[in-house]
């Protein structure tokens, strides 16, 4: 969002050593009503007990995100991005960005560029959408594309996709 928290995240991004040219900016409200940038706090583990986070996407510019909305042609054929990486819980935000993820991908794919995917399931974000049932029939598709699977045995997801990604590695 073009305020000073997504000027600070760029700030962030350009430290990494990354550019920023293709950063799809979206004009902000005043108070975050139509679009704001997301957060995800994480406390850390103790001892055996994992790290707890809690995330709030709703609203996000990534949250509102059509296919159609960049031109992954330009993106990989002309500018050459050699990796694309993406995950479950972009792919989980609302019901369009499962579909914004296979354009990506198959793009990618059909540039030769390598893709990587993080299963990284959560059951809050795509029970909205379709549940357990959505999520797997849309990491299928998008398995399809993708030349690094992450995930562990945890992810329930991983179940008819692991062969497969086996497979290709």
């Amino acid at each position: 969002m073009d305020n000073e928290i997504g000027h600070l995240l760029e700030d962030c991004v350009m430290q990494g050593g990354i550019t920023t040219d293709l950063i799809r900016w979206m004009d902000h409200d005043g108070i975050g009503r139509e679009v704001r940038n997301g957060l995800n706090f994480t406390e850390r583990g103790f001892g055996i007990r994992g790290a707890v986070g809690c995330s709030d996407r709703a609203n996000t510019e990534a949250s509102q995100l059509k296919p159609g909305h960049f031109d992954w042609d330009h993106i990989f054929g002309e500018v050459g991005v050699r990796w694309l990486h993406t995950g479950g819980i972009f792919a989980a935000l609302p019901d369009t960005t499962p579909d914004v993820v296979l354009e990506a991908v198959s793009a990618a794919h059909r540039h030769g560029t390598i893709v990587s995917y993080d299963l990284n399931y959560r059951p809050s974000l795509w029970r909205s959408i379709g549940g357990p049932e959505r999520a797997q029939e849309s990491n299928r598709e998008i398995a399809r594309h993708v030349d690094v699977m992450i995930g562990n045995e945890e992810v329930p997801l991983a179940s008819g996709l692991k062969s497969r990604v086996l497979a290709r590695a």
